[in-house]
């Protein structure tokens, strides 16, 4: 039986996402998150609570290139992990990403309401309570 928030829905709701941020569209990229959205940083002070105020961290680098060696989506019960490598990742200061990055969302029906940045591959997995299970051949 399939759980509830996994699989294409996960998927589709992220492709969704990343056509917003390529298209630099903050009206979908608004309809994609919860009122109430925390998206928390790689550091404690990288943080954005609310929508206005992802919508005015990322303004910026909309329309979003993705300018990406690999991306890979693992989809978990309510959350999606999105890993990223790239050289061209912006690091924040006092870290060093090494090309890579892994982004968590949760979500609740159609909109993101958590998104959490990650260093770590197993870290990002174990928040999205996907560690572990996830197996390629």
């Amino acid at each position: 039986m399939k759980q509830a928030g996994t699989g294409p829905a996960n998927v589709e709701l992220i492709l969704d996402w990343i056509a917003a941020l390529r298209a630099g569209e903050t009206k979908a990229i608004a309809d994609l998150l919860d009122p109430d959205v925390v998206w928390h940083g790689v550091t404690s002070d990288l943080t954005c609570v609310g929508r206005a105020d992802v919508i005015d961290a990322l303004q910026d680098l909309l329309p979003m290139s993705m300018d990406l060696e690999a991306i890979e989506f693992i989809s978990g019960p309510g959350h999606i992990v999105v890993g990223a490598r790239s050289e061209h990742l912006p690091e924040p200061p006092g870290v060093h990403l090494d090309g890579q990055i892994f982004n968590v969302f949760e979500r609740r029906g159609r909109r993101f309401v958590t998104i959490r940045d990650f260093i770590c591959r197993a870290e990002a997995l174990s928040a999205a309570g996907v560690d572990g299970s996830v197996q390629w051949r």
